[in-house]
C-alpha cells in the first residue's frame, strides 16, 4: 500500500519511493521490515504510465537494480516498454438554448454556435456523422443541412454532396426522419473546421399545416473514423403552431360592365383557402374601389339558398341556405364592401361569398373606364394577401328624347317657339323636321337650339300638328308632336291686353314699354309666352312676370314713316292665344338732319 511516499504492507512501513517522474529513476528504500518476498511484491507492482494524448511511440529502456544494503547488489534486469497510441474520441457541444420553430418557418438551424474539439484528429477521412431524433418527433419533422454558399467558412449543398468553401467534405446519405437519422459520411476534406461547420447548419423543420406542437428531442453523434465517437448530445425543439394567412388569388381577367347592364361579378373565379383554419369566425372579406366615384356601387348578388349559392337578408349572408355572416355594401368614392364572417363560415363559404361580389354603377357615363378594387381576407386571425381586381366600364349611347310642346297662334299669325329635348349624357342636341302640319307649315330656325317657326295656312284655325326628332351625333329621338292650336282673333277665351303701346318714336334709340295682359279669362295656372312675331330686327321682348313683359324696339330705317309689329301673348298651359300690333311713327334719329 502507497500513501505518498510511503510503502507499507500490512500495516508495516517497508520502505519509502522517490523520483520516477519525467524521465527520471524511481527509487526505492526498504526499512528493515522488508523481507526478500517483501520486495519481491514491490518490484512486481512496479507500473508504466504516459500521461500525454499524443505519447512518442519509440521503445522505452527500463533497467531494475537491487542493493540488499550489505553491500550485494544485483546485476541489472533490462525491460522493454512498447508504448501503443489510443485514439481519443472528438467532442461536441449544442451550448445554445434550445430552438423555438415556428409554424410554416423554413428549416432553422439546431444550433449555431456548436462546438467541435479533438486532440488527437485533424480531420475524418472516414468519420460519420449521425443526427437522430429521440424523443418526441412526428411524420412531419425534418432534419437537414442549410446550404449557406460557396464562401469562406460556409456550407453548401448540392445533391446529397455537402462542401465547405466550395469543396466536398462529405455525402448525405439520408434525411433525418422519424423513420431513421441524418448521415453525413466524410472524408479527407472534413477538417475540424468544415466539420465544426458543417455542425452549425445542422437543421430542423416541420413540413405539417398546423403541426404537431411541443418538444423533440435531437442527438447528434460524431464518429471519428479512428475509433473514437464523441458522447451523444441533444438538443430541445420546441415546435411552436401559428395561424397561417388565408391565400387569395384572382386568376379571372378584368370584368366589363356596359353601362344599365345588371350588376356584374367582379371575381367570379376567385379562389380562396386556409390550410389552418376550419372556419373564419370572427374574421371578413374588404373589397375596397381604390378609385370609385359617385354613383358606384358594390354589393353582393343574392342568387338562392340551393347548395353553393349566396343569398342576402335584411344584411345578413347566407350560403347553401346556411348564415355564415353579415354585410354591408359600398357606394360612392371609396366604396368599400365588408363582409363580417361567423361560425358557421367555412374557408369554401367565404370564396362563394367573394365571387358574388358585384359592381355596377349608377349615373351616366360617356368614356370608356376603368375601376380597380383591393380584395383581402382575414381568418379571424390574420389578414391574408392582398389581391387586385378591375372591372372595365363600357359606356352605351342613350338616346336623346324629344318632348311633344303645345304652341298657340292666332289666325293668319305665324308662331315662333322653342322645342324641348334632353340628353342623359348632356351631349350636343341637333333638331330636324320629321313631318310638316297638314294646315301650314314649318320652318327650323335653329337645328342647334331648337327654334322653330309654324306658318298657319290663311284664314285657318283650328289644330295642327307636326313631329320633330333630335339627336346627339350618335342616335336619334322618337319623332315628337309639335301641337299648334290656332286662335281666332277674337276668341272669348284669351289674354286680353291692358296697355297701349307709344304711337312714336326716333330711330336709332330704344323705345320701351311695358306690356300687361289680364288672364283672368284663362284656366287656373296659365303661363303667358310674349313673342315678337317674325322676329323682326331690333325688337326684344323680355318677360318680366306671369303676366308681364318689356318690349324694347330700336328701329331703322326712313324718318317719318310708320313701322308695325305684332306681339303675341300666348299661353303655353292653354294655347288660348291674344296679339297686340304696335304702330309706331318713327322720327329721324336725335340730332341728325332729317
Amino acid at each position: 500500500h502507497v500513501v505518498g511516499a510511503t510503502i507499507s504492507v500490512d500495516g508495516a512501513t517497508v520502505g519509502s519511493v522517490a523520483g520516477g517522474g519525467a524521465g527520471a529513476a524511481l527509487t526505492v528504500t526498504f526499512t528493515a521490515q522488508a523481507t526478500p518476498a517483501i520486495a519481491q511484491a514491490i518490484l512486481r507492482n512496479l507500473a508504466f504510465a504516459n500521461s500525454s494524448s499524443t505519447p512518442s511511440l519509440a521503445l522505452r529502456q527500463l533497467a531494475v537494480v537491487i542493493r540488499d544494503g550489505a553491500g550485494g547488489v544485483s546485476a541489472p534486469a533490462v525491460l522493454t516498454v512498447v508504448v501503443e497510441a489510443v485514439d481519443n474520441p472528438p467532442v461536441v457541444t449544442l451550448p445554445s438554448p434550445g430552438l423555438l420553430y415556428l409554424q410554416g418557418a423554413p428549416p432553422q438551424a439546431l444550433d449555431g454556435l456548436a462546438t467541435l474539439t479533438d486532440i488527437d484528429t485533424p480531420a475524418y477521412p472516414t468519420g460519420l456523422l449521425v443526427v437522430d431524433f429521440t424523443a418526441g418527433a412526428t411524420a412531419d419533422d425534418q432534419l437537414t443541412v442549410l446550404s449557406q454558399g460557396t464562401g469562406t467558412g460556409q456550407i453548401s449543398v448540392s445533391g446529397s454532396d455537402v462542401l465547405y468553401e466550395g469543396v466536398p467534405i462529405g455525402i448525405l446519405t439520408a434525411p433525418g426522419t422519424i423513420a431513421g437519422p441524418l448521415l453525413v459520411r466524410l472524408n479527407a476534406s472534413a477538417t475540424l473546421a468544415a466539420t465544426q461547420a458543417l455542425l452549425r447548419q445542422l437543421a430542423f423543420a416541420d413540413v405539417a399545416v398546423p403541426p404537431v406542437g411541443g418538444p423533440r428531442t435531437v442527438q447528434v453523434v460524431l464518429t471519428d473514423g479512428a475509433g473514437g465517437t464523441s458522447l451523444p448530445v441533444t438538443s430541445i425543439v420546441t415546435v411552436q403552431a401559428v395561424d397561417v394567412a388565408p391565400t387569395l388569388s384572382l386568376p379571372d381577367p378584368p370584368a366589363t360592365w356596359a353601362e344599365h347592364d345588371p350588376p356584374v361579378a367582379i371575381v367570379p373565379g376567385a379562389l380562396l383557402g386556409d390550410i389552418d383554419s376550419a372556419t373564419f369566425n370572427g374574421g371578413s372579406l374588404t373589397v375596397t374601389g381604390s378609385d370609385a366615384v359617385a354613383g358606384d356601387v358594390l354589393d353582393l348578388r343574392s342568387s338562392g339558398v340551393g347548395a353553393g349559392q349566396v343569398a342576402t337578408s335584411n344584411g345578413s349572408v347566407l350560403v347553401s341556405g346556411i348564415a355564415v355572416g353579415t354585410y354591408v355594401g359600398g357606394a360612392g368614392p371609396g366604396a368599400t364592401l365588408v363582409v363580417s364572417f361567423g361560425p358557421l363560415s367555412t374557408p369554401g363559404a367565404a370564396q362563394a361569398v367573394l365571387r358574388a361580389v358585384v359592381f355596377s354603377h349608377v349615373g351616366e357615363f360617356t368614356t370608356a373606364q376603368t375601376r380597380s378594387f383591393a380584395v383581402v381576407a382575414n381568418d379571424g386571425l390574420t389578414d391574408g394577401n392582398t389581391a387586385g381586381a378591375v372591372v372595365d366600364l363600357v359606356p352605351v349611347d342613350d338616346p336623346p328624347t324629344a318632348s311633344a310642346v303645345t304652341f298657340g297662334t292666332i289666325q293668319d299669325l305665324a308662331r315662333d317657339g322653342l322645342l324641348v329635348g334632353s340628353d342623359p349624357e348632356g351631349g350636343a342636341l341637333t333638331w330636324a323636321l320629321a313631318s310638316q302640319p297638314a294646315h301650314g307649315s314649318a320652318t327650323l330656325l335653329d337645328a342647334s337650339t331648337g327654334a322653330v317657326r309654324y306658318t298657319p295656312a290663311a284664314g285657318f284655325t283650328g289644330s295642327d300638328s307636326f313631329t320633330v326628332t333630335v339627336s346627339d351625333g350618335v342616335t336619334v329621338s322618337v319623332p315628337a308632336t309639335v301641337t299648334m292650336l290656332v286662335a281666332t282673333p277674337l276668341a272669348a277665351a284669351r289674354p286680353q291686353v291692358l296697355t297701349s303701346p307709344p304711337r312714336e318714336g326716333f330711330l336709332a334709340s330704344p323705345l320701351t314699354y311695358d306690356l300687361v295682359a289680364d288672364t283672368s279669362l284663362l284656366p287656373p295656372g296659365s303661363d303667358l309666352v310674349f313673342q315678337a312675331v317674325g322676329a323682326p330686327v331690333g325688337v326684344v321682348v323680355t318677360k318680366t312676370g306671369p303676366t308681364t313683359a318689356t318690349v324694347t324696339w330700336t328701329a331703322t330705317g326712313t324718318p317719318e314713316e310708320h313701322q308695325e309689329i305684332i306681339i303675341l301673348i300666348s299661353d303655353a298651359v292653354s294655347a288660348a292665344t291674344a296679339s297686340q300690333a304696335v304702330q309706331v311713327l318713327f322720327h329721324a334719329a336725335a340730332g341728325g338732319s332729317g
